[in-house]
């Protein structure tokens, strides 16, 4: 289940904020069943810029979390330029 939100304020110029879940999934090793449940969290935020007419900043902040005892949480954030010709 997932959802995002996109609002743009003018061309070039927008704000993003998404979120999602992932539940109930289970590992498997040669098709035998590891009997260890798995969920996930995600959320994120962006903002874009425009710097001209042809070139725009993107930042982003990613983060996910594991529902369960083991498993990987991260923060990732990101930095992008894009250019249109």
């Amino acid at each position: 289940m997932d959802a995002h939100l996109i609002y743009t304020f003018r061309p070039g110029l927008w704000l993003s904020a998404s979120a999602g879940y992932d539940g109930c999934g289970e590992t498997t090793v040669n098709r035998v069943p590891s009997n260890n449940s798995q969920s996930n969290l995600g959320w994120g935020a962006g903002l874009g810029l425009p710097i001209s007419r042809a070139v725009g900043m993107k930042f982003e902040y990613i983060g996910t979390r594991t529902q369960v005892r083991t498993g990987l949480d991260s923060d990732t954030f990101i930095c992008a330029l894009s250019v249109m010709w």
